[in-house]
């Protein structure tokens, strides 16, 4: 008998235990959202672009950073996905690319659940419908940089049009995307945005981690007065 309530208190711990570990992020499934089916009102400077699955959204601003500031820029929609025209282009054409030639193109995307409310995402795969470098040249290579903001941006290089390299696990409502800032093999980058595979990771209300931290102090004390009665 006294084996019994010892198993049974070990068991109520490690339950409490791996109930704990889960309330460190609630992470809902993969949802990719493909900028092919934007919705863009127009082509304005400062206009936005909105794509909904399911019960998110993502809004897409265009900015270009240049030397001498940062001004707003014209979000476009082409067959390979998303592009941009800054205050030093012109024109509608298919030719306009998220790019780092004369300045750092780059787009804010905010990611919102169907009440209006912000949800903080994960990037876990970027794939474009167009990418190139173009220092006399065009071909199948471009730099991207992404990050929570414009300044504190991670570069990563194409492979077969995916940029998967998203190991560092960071959560935010907001995202930037640019035209490597840094610019690593000194060749204007430019590419377009066609699809982006997020995770929305919520975290767990603080009635839940004291729920938690209970049943494992609950545990621990039933444990202990059993070793006493012993």
């Amino acid at each position: 008998m006294k084996y019994l309530k010892e198993k049974s208190s070990v068991k109520q711990i490690r339950f409490a235990l791996a109930f704990l570990s889960l309330l460190v992020w609630s992470s809902a499934n993969a949802v990719t959202f493909d900028f092919r089916n934007t919705n863009i009102s127009d082509y304005s400077y400062a206009n936005q672009g909105v794509v909904t699955v399911g019960d998110l959204t993502v809004t897409v601003e265009a900015r270009t950073k240049f030397h001498f500031g940062t001004y707003n820029s014209s979000l476009r929609k082409y067959d390979g996905g998303l592009g941009v025209v800054n205050v030093q282009e012109s024109g509608y054409g298919d030719s306009h690319t998220i790019d780092n030639f004369g300045g750092y193109d780059y787009l804010i995307l905010q990611f919102k659940d169907s009440s209006g409310g912000a949800v903080n995402v994960s990037i876990s795969d970027i794939e474009n419908g167009y990418v190139g470098n173009f220092n006399g040249y065009f071909g199948g290579d471009a730099d991207l940089s992404y990050g929570t903001s414009f300044d504190n941006m991670t570069t990563v290089g194409w492979a077969n049009r995916h940029y998967g390299r998203f190991t560092d696990n960071a959560a935010s409502d907001t995202w930037y995307i640019a035209a490597a800032v840094d610019n690593p093999d000194h060749l204007y980058d430019g590419f377009k945005l066609k699809t982006l595979t997020a995770n929305a990771v919520v975290p767990i209300p603080a009635a839940a981690w004291l729920f938690g931290s209970a049943l494992v102090g609950m545990a621990g004390l039933g444990y202990r007065r059993r070793k006493l009665d012993a």
